[in-house]
């Protein structure tokens, strides 16, 4: 497998994907739905699958916001792009919980169980690796409960929790 260097599009959330020309799926020596790695000269790097445009110009690398963002990597750098292999799954995840102001821990916890589907189609498609990190923000239901008088509709409350990942690892192929 070779290694290619390619132009960042960040073109917004795509469900943790890239889009890639089909010619430079063929220079990679890939195919549609593998995983590759990119990395900048700073060495700032993620991974992410695979998907073939004929909308990609030649030379770009289509990718998704949040993959590009966890990555440290943003739209116009150029990446080093070459195949990995993943090679373990999700084994176990971890969510940090921190109540907001006035709010009972109990409360977020269960929600976060009740909505846990949100988290999950939040990780779908997404490999997961070293210091991924994913902002699952979301509407929590005892936003704005102010007093009438106030426009408490327009000022929802938004929560961000952590996630942490105890995974496997990528290596080259």
């Amino acid at each position: 497998m070779s290694k290619i260097t390619l132009n960042i599009v960040n073109v917004g959330n795509i469900e943790g994907r890239s889009y890639l020309n089909p010619e430079d799926i063929e220079r990679l020596g890939v195919n549609e739905f593998d995983y590759v790695k990119m990395a900048t000269e700073w060495e700032d790097w993620g991974a992410v699958q695979i998907l073939s445009s004929d909308e990609v110009e030649v030379g770009t690398f289509a990718v998704d916001d949040s993959v590009l963002t966890s990555a440290n990597i943003s739209d116009g750098d150029s990446v080093e792009v070459e195949s990995v292999k993943a090679t373990a799954g999700i084994k176990s995840i971890k969510l940090g919980i921190e109540p907001l102001a006035g709010q009972e821990v109990e409360e977020a916890i269960l929600w976060i169980a009740t909505e846990f589907e949100m988290l999950s189609a939040l990780l779908k498609n997404r490999p997961v690796f070293n210091n991924l990190q994913i902002a699952w923000d979301f509407e929590t239901p005892w936003a704005a409960s102010g007093s009438e008088d106030e426009d408490a509709d327009a000022t929802k409350d938004h929560s961000i929790l952590t996630v942490q990942f105890s995974l496997g690892r990528i290596s080259r192929s």
